[in-house]
């Protein structure tokens, strides 16, 4: 069920010359520091709920076992800071949240015998609840989470994939899912109809649902075949099927890695990181038009000689945002496009300063109703930080940091498993 394309010349870049946009050009203004400790604080994701409030999740590494989140009010202009020490070692917490304004932390544990457990901000109630599912208790082997949520009438489904760690040298591609919420859940972690079940490594997943007419499921992730890192994307006939069909993207002598998928009705995106050498990486597009029934080369996001890693990729129909790391400049930057990633415009520099932290996941987007969100990895202050910027760029004159840290009360449920 795995088709492959290649493609093995190194594209040079777009220069359009004047762009004119169909929805907005990215200018972004002043920094915005989230986080404000002594500890460090990486890794961030980020999303908003109907009533404009922005939410951030993030690594932290006291040693008191902080599970951490931000949230501001006022469109990102102060954040307040959260946390919780429920939970022994939480790690690479991811956050998200559904059409109800429910918000869902999810986290890996590596705890021994750690089992699936999420937290969940219940809009209707004001309140956090955990949610665990004791016999589930394989969490332990769960790396690199990546999460999407899709309301299909009145259902909230909610697709969670990750890493499973077979072995030392042997990671698959397995999730778990909610139909109804979260009251109900199935998992399919390591059999041979997970999402990625083979002898060789596979990792790094990004999930994103299509929102037409037949909303699927679309997993992205990198394979390594024994000599190179590919890409592989697959997805399920409709948004309820266990099975999984694919496809497998490979440059001939090079690496492709780190993928990142978003879904806007029929349209798809993947972008991923190509090796052209170990210090000039590049971020490529690939893209469907018709909910994943045929693939087709986009373009080269960027070619030049710098080394831009790690992106995160952002799309309403033609118009497609990527974000990522210039790890010779140590700039946050983004390109946009308006013809479904076939040109590009020049680069946006988002962060201020140069001081952006070349690790996985270091940089995390998100849009809603023509704005831009994003957040990231930042040590300009001598440790690792969150900062966040958006587009349309704040009206004020003075922004404000509010260095505190609330405990957050939990209210403990038992979730039921399918």
């Amino acid at each position: 069920s795995i088709n492959s394309v290649t493609f093995s010349a190194k594209f040079n870049p777009r220069f359009v010359g004047k762009y004119n946009a169909t929805e907005l050009r990215a200018v972004f203004g002043t920094d915005v520091q989230v986080t404000t400790s002594s500890y460090d604080e990486s890794k961030p994701t980020i999303t908003r709920t109907s009533d404009g409030t922005l939410w951030v999740t993030f690594h932290n590494t006291s040693s008191s076992g902080w599970l951490g989140f931000a949230n501001s009010t006022d469109g990102g202009a102060t954040w307040t800071t959260y946390g919780t020490t429920v939970e022994i070692n939480p790690t690479n917490p991811i956050i998200i949240s559904d059409s109800s304004d429910n918000v869902y932390i999810f986290f890996e544990n590596h705890t021994s015998g750690s089992n699936f457990s999420y937290y969940e901000y219940k809009n209707s109630d004001k309140a956090w609840y955990k949610y665990y599912i004791s016999s589930w208790n394989w969490w332990d082997n769960v790396y690199n989470l990546s999460a999407v949520t899709y309301t299909v009438s009145s259902s909230i489904y909610i697709y969670v994939v990750f890493e499973y760690a077979y072995s030392s040298t042997d990671y698959d591609v397995g999730y778990v899912k909610t139909w109804d919420g979260g009251s109900h859940w199935y998992e399919d972690h390591d059999s041979s109809t997970s999402i990625a079940y083979t002898a060789d490594w596979e990792g790094h997943p990004s999930v994103t649902i299509s929102t037409g007419t037949k909303p699927k499921v679309f997993v992205g992730y990198d394979h390594y075949d024994g000599n190179y890192w590919n890409i592989t994307v697959k997805n399920n006939t409709d948004i309820n099927d266990t099975s999984w069909n694919g496809i497998l993207f490979y440059w001939s002598g090079h690496d492709l890695t780190y993928p990142s998928v978003y879904g806007t009705g029929d349209d798809v995106y993947l972008v991923f990181e190509g090796a052209y050498s170990s210090t000039d990486h590049d971020i490529g597009l690939f893209n469907t038009t018709d909910n994943g029934l045929n693939w087709k080369w986009g373009s080269w996001v960027n070619s030049t000689s710098d080394d831009e890693v790690y992106p995160s990729v952002i799309a309403n129909g033609a118009d497609v945002y990527v974000f990522y790391l210039d790890a010779t400049t140590g700039r946050i930057c983004e390109k946009e496009s308006t013809d479904y990633g076939q040109t590009w415009g020049n680069v946006n520099l988002v962060s201020d300063q140069g001081s952006g932290v070349s690790i996985y996941r270091t940089v995390s987007s998100y849009y809603y109703n023509g704005n831009l969100y994003v957040v990231w990895t930042d040590n300009r202050n001598g440790n690792d930080d969150i900062y966040f910027d958006k587009v349309p760029e704040m009206n004020m004159n003075i922004l404000l940091i509010i260095p505190v840290i609330l405990l957050i009360p939990i209210i403990w449920r038992k979730r039921n498993k399918y």
